[in-house]
């Protein structure tokens, strides 16, 4: 007797038209799928904590059963233009001028932009000599709207994470996932019903049909090529760490610090960070520890200067440390701290949202209740100042993270922002994955941003408004976007930007959702359901620069994330629960893939030199 069995498949509600194709797997098909992929996940941490609670269950990721269909050229322009823009990060970080400008009004209006701002301006020393790594993803959406005449999908960017940029660890088992799952179907009885979905998908991405769920679907005009390229953003990103920490032992090679990662309390999607971890500490023999800002507040503390850096060395006291007043925290302890461990390197998976500086505080501060959220707010905030102070290597910075923000996007989408920082070239081969992008409030005096937000008045769906905000649910659409215009002030409109919403054709899809894993207190049930999705593709950019001294030690493009969700669906995060966990499946001819191929290739072998290097040098030690 089958242990679990998969919910009555359902379709996604959608815009559909009465013309829709069947969806080519059957119901059989799509339950032996969604059994392999179960037993897969199960085997290999495709897992999140089934609420926020440390000690609930785990569950499999929602994830697609299929990989999504992308154009092979607009992959490989993706992937090759990835240290183009970890560059365009590192140099606009470095400008104090600009992103003090560019967020002047903004951070008036957004408490959260003014904080960061706070720490940025209190840190200024060394920024145009300091080391500090990037784990950047910048997300695209195959810009292809029905009906626009055209056969061709454009690659444009939804948007650039500089912080917290998550899934590269699970994405990665995702897409082996899907690479064992098309070994064994396409050699099964379901191989004709398989590859006829991946032929449907790949003539959708490629311009051979309008889209599923949209118009009935047309065999493409020639035969299509199709691959699963490998995913190492595990790999890639673990690498990053690696060598930032080898450099920050460069300072004091006798020292044996730690990596900090810096977590949310009421964290779901733990084995991402932990597969990160793992690899950390088999492949390269660093040690981690996992804190919150709260905690942090309570257990660190400044020391002694580090080598060249003139910057006081980050050292985490032990557990039983306690909170002492701001004054003291932010001044350098003299001597050596019994039990103290050095710090090379800090890793945000926190610290993109106000929550994080405010959430659960009072247990991990040992403060009791008496103290206020406020009070709370001021004393994690100056865990992130301290944290900057010092000579450990931020991943990111708070120029970093500022450097991400959808406002400067949107600045350096406007004519010449971008050759303040790159070449001619450059900029326009950066320019070309632009979408419309406008200010708003005060900073949004031209004729084309009054022109943008007329059309946002009377077409709403076709634009998007966003906050300076990550994670997922923030965004404004349709008729969101009309209301927003007309109720808001100057100042309050100055905290978001409106973007022109991007229309990718929708795929069929198998997308899996609900899957408990075994156990007293679970069901072990899953759901599938099938209908039109749309895919966002994401591309890890992994960066360590020294600043104009120094130049790049490390800049590559690190592997990719694909989303799935369902049509009718706004948002994009897979942590907020809107969207599933895919890989991308290229498509295009023969010759397309197979340069698309040797571009993903070509990326990790650039470094698989520093990768060795590193191994051995740090297990050595």
């Amino acid at each position: 007797r089958r242990s679990e069995a998969p919910q009555k498949s359902a379709q996604f509600p959608s815009r559909r038209s009465p013309e829709m194709a069947a969806f080519p797997l059957r119901e059989a098909e799509l339950q032996q799928l969604a059994d392999f992929s179960t037993a897969f996940a199960r085997a290999k941490g495709l897992l999140v904590l089934s609420s926020p609670q440390r000690t609930s269950p785990m569950v499999v990721v929602s994830s697609s059963l299929l990989p999504g269909a992308v154009p092979a050229t607009e992959l490989a322009k993706c992937f090759d233009i990835a240290p183009l823009y970890n560059v365009l990060v590192d140099r606009v970080s470095r400008d104090a001028a600009f992103l003090e400008d560019t967020l002047d009004s903004t951070s008036k209006a957004d408490d959260f932009v003014r904080r960061l701002l706070q720490v940025f301006r209190a840190t200024p020393a060394q920024l145009e000599s300091r080391v500090m790594l990037g784990v950047n993803r910048s997300d695209y959406m195959f810009h292809h709207p029905v009906g626009d005449g055209t056969d061709t999908a454009a690659a444009k960017q939804v948007e650039l994470n500089t912080i917290s940029s998550s899934f590269g660890a699970l994405s990665t088992v995702v897409s082996h996932m899907h690479l064992a799952a098309r070994r064994r179907f396409l050699n099964d009885q379901m191989a004709d019903d398989f590859r006829a979905t991946e032929v449907l998908n790949a003539a959708i991405a490629t311009g051979g049909s309008p889209g599923y769920g949209v118009a009935p679907a047309d065999a493409p005009a020639a035969p299509l090529a199709t691959a699963l390229p490998q995913n190492e953003a595990l790999q890639s990103i673990a690498m990053g760490i690696a060598a930032a920490h080898s450099e920050y032992r460069k300072l004091d090679p006798e020292a044996n610090p730690a990596v900090v990662f810096v977590v949310q309390e009421a964290e779901r999607n733990v084995n991402d960070q932990r597969l990160v971890e793992m690899e950390l500490s088999s492949e390269y023999g660093i040690p981690v520890v996992r804190a919150t800002l709260a905690e942090l507040r309570r257990r660190l503390r400044l020391g002694e200067a580090a080598g060249a850096t003139r910057r006081p060395k980050l050292l985490l006291l032990p557990n039983e440390a306690t909170t002492v007043a701001t004054e003291e925290f932010l001044k350098p302890l003299g001597g050596a701290q019994q039990g103290a461990r050095e710090v090379s390197v800090v890793y945000y998976r926190s610290g993109y949202d106000p929550e994080d500086y405010t959430k659960d505080g009072n247990d991990e501060l040992g403060l009791g209740s008496a103290h206020s959220a406020a009070a709370i707010e001021d004393l994690c905030w100056d865990a992130r100042l301290l944290m900057e102070m010092s000579s450990a290597i931020q991943c990111p910075s708070v120029a970093y993270q500022l450097s991400g923000t959808k406002k400067v996007q949107q600045v350096l989408a406007m004519p010449g922002a971008l050759e303040r920082f790159m070449t001619a070239e450059e900029s326009a081969r950066l320019r070309e994955t632009f979408a419309g992008l406008w200010p708003l409030g005060e900073d949004a005096p031209d004729e084309s941003t009054r022109l943008a937000v007329e059309e946002a008045l009377k077409r709403p769906d076709d634009f998007v408004i966003k906050p300076q905000r990550e994670g997922g649910g923030h965004n404004l659409y349709g008729a969101e976007v009309a209301s927003a215009l007309k109720s808001m002030g100057k100042s309050e409109l100055s905290a978001y930007i409106l973007m022109q919403r991007l229309r990718p054709r929708p795929q069929a899809a198998a997308l899996m959702k609900k899957v408990d894993v075994p156990s007293a207190a679970t069901s072990g049930r899953y759901q599938v359901e099938t209908g039109p999705a749309l895919h966002e593709l994401g591309i890890f950019g992994i960066f360590l620069g020294a600043g104009t001294s120094g130049g790049s030690l490390l800049n590559s493009a690190g592997g990719f994330i694909l989303r799935a969700k369902p049509l009718n669906v706004d948002e994009g995060g897979v942590a907020a629960g809107y969207a599933c966990l895919s890989s991308p499946m290229v498509a295009g001819s023969s010759a397309e893939v197979a340069s698309c191929m040797r571009t993903v290739d070509s990326a990790y072998a650039s470094n698989l030199p520093m990768a060795a290097a590193l191994k051995q040098s740090l297990l050595a030690d």
